[in-house]
């Protein structure tokens, strides 16, 4: 069952967010297009998302998805993070 959450972003105008939105996110913050995400990749994609601490917020994103420990979330790691954006961030 697809899970949809209400977020405020900075713009202060309510937005729901899905799975597929946040998705779409992570994809577009993948600037080099090396299908990994940095931690500053990851900062903007927060960041777009409404985080208030974005730096703080990929870096937990980073921490929990990221199960290799090579600083980079990879596309095997992408449903981790997606679930942990999703159940924990926009809780």
């Amino acid at each position: 069952m697809p899970v949809a959450v209400v977020f405020k972003p900075k713009n202060t105008e309510t937005e729901v967010i899905d799975e597929q939105r946040v998705r779409k996110i992570l994809e577009i913050a993948d600037e080099n297009n090396d299908k990994k995400l940095s931690l500053s990749e990851l900062e903007k994609a927060v960041s777009k998302m409404g985080a208030w601490c974005p730096l703080f917020r990929a870096w937990r994103c980073l921490r929990n998805a990221d199960a290799n420990n090579d600083g980079y979330i990879s596309p095997s790691e992408l449903d981790d993070l997606v679930r942990y954006i999703l159940n924990w961030y926009y809780r």
